[in-house]
């Protein structure tokens, strides 16, 4: 949005309360930059019972003329050119004398209004569609593409992310970029697997090489002697609602843990106040003498 104090303006103008000019031919010109080649330029008119007529030019050419008187204060919002191609363009607004239709109060001139200090002016509202919506897009294409074709995923958004690069980490890390895997497997091994775990499933003859996540672990008995039987999956999904749960498990430990040291501390804190406590019931003096 653009202000009064964002104008250039000719000498005659007066900058104090209403910014404006009262002699004809007095300019009020600006610059505008038009980002997206769809712009309209929206205009307010400061109007009032003196107020007069100016002439509105685009690039120098002329777009029409309008009126600033009205019977009471008011302002209008009127839209000077819809459209408008991208770019730098300058705005022009001339005062060309008395409302024929509308003469000033007695001892008042006609002016050309442009308004108070604080209000704006001139805004400018794009038209967007598309990509324009946006402040970042990427098409991201994962390189597994190359070994099992190109599919394509729903078009995703992320509101806190305007960086390209930053984007295209998000995305990365939200499709589902390997064929989906489950595999369900007897696991005999010395090493000791947990649902925290992630294995490698590599198998050249099929093409895959892809990380999977443990998703169930079934152990039976130390004294059974059985085989562990292990799900792993590469669903993205899964993964996250497995750290997920984790992670909530986790803090719950915490929480608990912190409330029994609490707990401790204040016993702790009880007894440290009177470490040795005793009381004098009475005595008796025995003298035979």
């Amino acid at each position: 949005p653009l202000k009064p104090e964002d104008f250039t303006y000719s000498s005659d103008f007066d900058k104090e309360k209403t910014w404006g000019t009262d002699v004809v031919g007095g300019r009020a010109t600006v610059s505008v930059k038009c980002k997206f080649g769809n712009e309209t330029i929206r205009y307010t008119i400061k109007k009032g019972p003196n107020g007069g007529l100016f002439d509105a030019f685009i690039d120098g050419q002329k777009i029409g003329t309008f009126s600033c008187w009205a019977k009471d204060v008011e302002s209008k919002t009127i839209d000077l050119k819809k459209n408008v191609s991208k770019g730098v363009h300058s705005l022009e607004f001339v005062f060309i004398g008395a409302d024929p239709e509308h003469a000033p109060p007695k001892k008042k001139k006609a002016r050309f209004l442009v308004g108070t200090s604080e209000r704006n002016v001139i805004n400018l509202i794009a038209n967007l569609r598309g990509e324009d919506l946006y402040s970042a897009v990427v098409d991201y294409k994962a390189e597994s593409s190359k070994r099992f074709g190109v599919k394509y995923a729903s078009t995703l958004t992320n509101d806190n992310i305007s960086d390209v690069k930053e984007l295209e980490k998000w995305a990365a890390s939200q499709i589902q970029s390997e064929p989906k895997t489950e595999l369900e497997v007897n696991y005999i091994s010395k090493t000791k697997l947990t649902p925290r775990d992630k294995v490698y499933f590599v198998h050249e003859t099929m093409g895959y090489n892809t990380e999977l996540k443990v998703i169930r672990l079934e152990r039976g008995h130390p004294l059974a002697n059985s085989i562990d039987t292990v799900s792993f999956s590469n669903n993205t999904v899964d993964m996250v609602q497995i750290q997920r749960s984790l992670n909530k498990r986790l803090k719950k430990q915490d929480n608990l843990f912190n409330y029994q040291s609490k707990v401790l501390n204040k016993i702790q804190s009880k007894s440290n106040l009177k470490p040795f406590t005793t009381e004098t019931i009475g005595s008796v003096l025995d003298d035979e003498d």
